[in-house]
């Protein structure tokens, strides 16, 4: 089960729960929050982020990832136009396809070891 928080101000978005997020595909239930959030917290307990979870969120300038979550689907920050750096937790051992691709602004990003699948097309290999 996935629970979200938005925080009072309406620019953080917190995930909690456990388990894996479902596969919602582009219609997640926090879609119309994406011109607004500029913080994301995945709280530990969830153990995957979804294809596309947060595809366009192009006020999005900070993620905080959980210990907790082993893979990084599909696109799923993809043309996340505003963030800056992501750490991945050493917890994650996949990463899909342009899961960060199209993220303009990413001048940073902390891939661990633990990470032993990576798909192709990873567009953040570009980075300025």
């Amino acid at each position: 089960m996935v629970i979200l928080e938005r925080s009072g101000d309406g620019t953080t978005l917190t995930i909690s729960g456990a388990g894996e997020m479902k596969n919602y595909g582009y219609e997640t239930p926090w879609k119309s929050f994406r011109g607004s959030i500029s913080s994301l917290v995945i709280e530990q307990g969830i153990t995957s982020i979804c294809s596309m979870a947060f595809q366009y969120f192009d006020a999005l300038t900070s993620v905080n990832i959980g210990n907790s979550v082993k893979s990084i689907g599909d696109y799923a920050f993809n043309n996340c136009s505003a963030l800056t750096s992501v750490n991945i937790p050493n917890s994650v051992t996949s990463v899909g396809r342009d899961a960060f691709g199209e993220c303009s602004a990413l001048t940073s990003i902390n891939i661990p070891n633990s990470v032993t699948l990576i798909n192709d097309d990873l567009n953040f290999w570009l980075l300025p």
